[in-house]
Parts: structure tokens; C-alpha cells; sequence
């Protein structure tokens, strides 16, 4: 009889594990995405400073030497690429609030898909788990006499669960 437990109870810790790895995985994978995208939001940050601080820096240089035309059209295209900076660092990076709201929505999404994961991981193990006899065999007569007692009713009640997990995650795509 112990052996029996002991199979029951590995089954079970063994699909704890198998129904938390993915959610886990996802999670850390939306992590990695969104830390990367910090990361070259930031990049693009000090890249942009250095580019502004040679422009500053040469159109201060420029202002020192002889006016002519070649200056002139060198300041010019300065200018204009200064204007340019100004823009696409305007457009692609909002005063912060770009990065901060991509972690909070992709956090988000990947909490929700990660849930529906690890509950699926649950109810499959639960199901199985109850299709186990005496003798730690799977039956499925032992199953649907499970079923037909309150078991049937417990799953039930973690199927209707999963249903409403099932349609939010539909509905969120």
C-alpha cells in the first residue's frame, strides 16, 4: 500500500512541475523581451547624446572659423540633422512613457497566458490523477466510477473553471 502512495504522490509533485514550468518559461521569456527593449530604448538614448554632443560641439567650432560657403552649407546640413535627431528621438521615445507602459503590457499578457498554462498543466494532471486505482494503475473504469461519485462533481467544478480561463484567452488574441 505505501508503494502506491508513493507512486500517487510523485505523480502528483512530478505534474506540479510539468504545470508550472511553462508558465515560468513564459513569464521569463516576456522578462527577457522587455528588458531587451529597455535596453536598446537606452542604447538608442546615449547614442543620440553623443551624436548631439559632436553637432553642438562642431557648430560651436564652426561659429570660430571663417564664414564662407562651404561652412555655411556645413552648418546647414548640421542643422538639419540636429532637427532630424530631435524628431526621431521625439517619435520613438516619449519622455519615458513608451518603455515603462510596453513592461506593464506585456507583464500583462504574459501573467494571463501564463495562468491559463499552469492551470491546464493542473486540471490534465487532476483528471489523470483520478483515473489511478489501488494498485497505481491507470483505469479507466476506476475513472468513470471516480466520476460517478463526488470526483464527478469536483471536476466538474475545475472544468468549468478552466472553460472561463479558456474563452478569456481567446478573447484577449
Amino acid at each position: 500500500m505505501a508503494d502506491t502512495s508513493t507512486n500517487i504522490a510523485l505523480f502528483g509533485l512530478m505534474g506540479a512541475f510539468v504545470g508550472v514550468v511553462p508558465g515560468v518559461l513564459g513569464v521569463l521569456v516576456a522578462w527577457l523581451k522587455s528588458r531587451d527593449s529597455v535596453a536598446t530604448h537606452l542604447k538608442n538614448i546615449e547614442v543620440s547624446k553623443a551624436e548631439l554632443d559632436f553637432i553642438t560641439a562642431w557648430l560651436s567650432t564652426a561659429s570660430c572659423l571663417p564664414y564662407d560657403e562651404a561652412t555655411k552649407a556645413l552648418e546647414h546640413k548640421a542643422r538639419a540633422r540636429l532637427h532630424q535627431l530631435i524628431q526621431t528621438t521625439e517619435t520613438t521615445l516619449p519622455l519615458h512613457s513608451a518603455p515603462a507602459a510596453e513592461l506593464n503590457q506585456t507583464g500583462r499578457k504574459s501573467s494571463r497566458f501564463s495562468w491559463f498554462y499552469i492551470y491546464s498543466g493542473f486540471l490534465w494532471f487532476m483528471i489523470l490523477g483520478s483515473s489511478i486505482d489501488d494498485e497505481g494503475d491507470v483505469s479507466g473504469d476506476y475513472f468513470m466510477a471516480e466520476m460517478s461519485g463526488d470526483g464527478g462533481f469536483a471536476i466538474l467544478m475545475f472544468v468549468i473553471i478552466w472553460v472561463v480561463f479558456f474563452v478569456r484567452r481567446l478573447r484577449s488574441k
